[in-house]
């Protein structure tokens, strides 16, 4: 299924800006920022064209866990920062890479770009030897498992090469986040009956003097996940949109191809059971990349810990402390499993907050699985005494981090199917599940603030929507802004950990929920 391809068109990067996909740290234990939110404009990309390709579920392979979300976060990157025109930004996602659709947009890609511009192609996917071993291919999306019919549905690295240079433009940037080894994300072998990659070429066939290749490993290591990650997505292509937006710059806020590879290598150093070296197999080591100033995060702090900073810093607190009172009240608040309760096909919640009530309508016709999870949420009391940890004035107030580290701990990982978009948008009032990825939503859950439509396509269907206290969605405490380690806010890695007793120590001025209940 491709992914909406066009679903920001029109939006002001002012709002975009304000953008983090309601719940970048669903995954508490990851230090790892989300990068759906663009850096704000600079443009420069009004002259290219790219291709974006997003494998992440094959028809007849293994999968690979976040190559969509990495290759929506790379389209983001391309059309809203770069500013590269939207039509001339093709974005391929599972089922629509066949070979015959990267062909296609490929050649259409360098027909597209013009004089002086940059033709981009970002593939995050499997690749595999080819069959005289000294190539790799990149595997289609309805490649089979055997090596004949895997070779007749995947694209020779150099047939794409060839494609792509015959475009007008001043660069090609190719990056490939796909090893040529033929194995899967696990490590295992791809398919059976692939020979071995001989000997990777000191450069390909053919060479064009204006392409910078990157690739994620070389050719006999293995392109792995993140690093230290509890958010499944390709190493590479993360890394390299990192150093673009400002992980890798210089003092001038200038990113080089050398630099993006040394910051990449640097990171995956990180994993000390895989050795995996990304490469700069084509171009000018100082060839510049892009322009970007956002920091990155503490690699250090990473490679020590796993986990967001300041995790251990209370210890007294931390996810082995006794429950609360509620939880001894009520056993389902350490029992995810069961509270699994049917929703009724419409029913209201009462939230006491302390700006005042908010009544909320939720339908379960618009996300049967997110409204049956709040229901069973609001009936157990696990939103009793939640705060506001996240507001972001013009965007929204999230909730949802029981503050009882012992609680929250045991819905962690307590996810729910996605459930579909059913025509329902992001505008104001609107309550929507928070997610971290596909398939990811436990029990944070944000209030829209203003129209947020460029987030219905994204994993975001609203639940339901504020019918009483719409004023006093204005009244939410959002002095703090976005959470840690991008903003000033709570660090929700922290919270999960330390629980509200945090929260009322560093951010006394949050707002909370004092009850949540079922009324007629």
């Amino acid at each position: 299924m491709i992914a909406p391809t066009r679903v920001l068109r029109g939006l002001l990067a002012t709002a975009l800006s304000l953008v983090c996909a309601a719940a970048a740290a669903q995954t508490p234990r990851d230090s790892w920022p989300s990068l759906m939110t663009p850096p704000a404009a600079t443009g420069g990309g009004e002259k290219d064209a790219a291709v974006v390709v997003g494998l992440e579920h094959y028809t007849f392979v293994a999968s690979v866990p976040g190559a969509g979300s990495n290759a929506e976060d790379w389209q983001s990157y391309l059309t809203e920062t770069l500013k590269v025109p939207f039509d001339k930004v093709a974005f391929l996602r599972d089922d629509e890479a066949t070979l015959e659709k990267i062909r296609k947009y490929a050649a259409k890609a360098a027909a597209q770009v013009q004089p002086g511009g940059t033709l981009w192609f970002i593939y995050i996917g499997y690749g595999a030897p080819a069959k005289d071993g000294k190539d790799g291919v990149l595997v289609g999306a309805d490649a089979r498992q055997n090596a004949d019919r895997l070779y007749a549905r995947s694209l020779p690295r150099d047939e794409l090469l060839k494609i792509l240079s015959r475009g007008r433009q001043s660069k090609t940037v190719l990056l490939i986040d796909a090893d040529f080894s033929g194995r899967s994300s696990s490590g295992e072998a791809l398919v059976s009956g692939l020979q071995p990659l001989i000997v990777a070429r000191t450069a390909p066939l053919s060479a064009d003097k204006r392409t910078l290749l990157l690739t994620a490993a070389k050719s006999d290591q293995f392109a792995g996940p993140l690093p230290k990650s509890d958010v499944p997505r390709p190493a590479f292509s993360y890394l390299a949109l990192g150093a673009l937006r400002g992980w890798a710059a210089d003092a001038n806020g200038r990113v080089t191809a050398s630099a993006l590879i040394d910051y990449a290598r640097r990171a995956l150093s990180l994993d000390k059971g895989r050795t995996q070296t990304p490469e700069l197999t084509l171009g000018a080591p100082d060839a510049i990349l892009g322009e970007g100033r956002e920091p990155g995060p503490d690699l250090t702090l990473i490679d020590r810990e796993g986990a967001p900073a300041d995790a251990s810093a209370a210890p007294e607190t931390k996810a082995s402390a006794p429950p609360t009172e509620n939880a001894a009240v009520n056993p389902a608040l350490l029992s995810p499993q069961t509270a699994t309760a049917k929703a009724p096909d419409v029913y209201k919640v009462k939230l006491e907050t302390t700006q005042g009530d908010i009544v909320l309508e939720i339908h379960r016709d618009w996300a049967p699985n997110g409204a049956d999870r709040f229901y069973n949420l609001v009936k157990i009391g696990f939103l009793d005494g939640v705060e506001f940890f996240r507001v972001i004035d013009g965007f929204m107030a999230q909730a949802g981090i029981h503050g009882d580290p012992a609680v929250a701990a045991k819905w962690r990982d307590a996810k729910i199917p996605d459930d579909p978009p059913t025509g329902h948008s992001n505008r104001r009032g609107m309550v929507t599940l928070a997610t971290a990825g596909p398939n990811s939503r436990t029990t944070q859950f944000f209030i829209n603030f203003k129209d947020n439509s460029f987030l219905d396509n994204r994993g975001f269907p609203p639940i339901g929507e504020v019918v009483e206290g719409d004023d006093v969605l204005d009244k939410l405490y959002r002095g703090y802004g976005e959470g840690a380690p991008r903003g000033n806010g709570p660090d929700q890695g922290r919270l999960q950990v330390s629980g509200n007793a945090y929260l009322k120590a560093q951010f006394p001025e949050l707002d909370a929920i004092k009850t949540a209940r079922l009324i007629p």
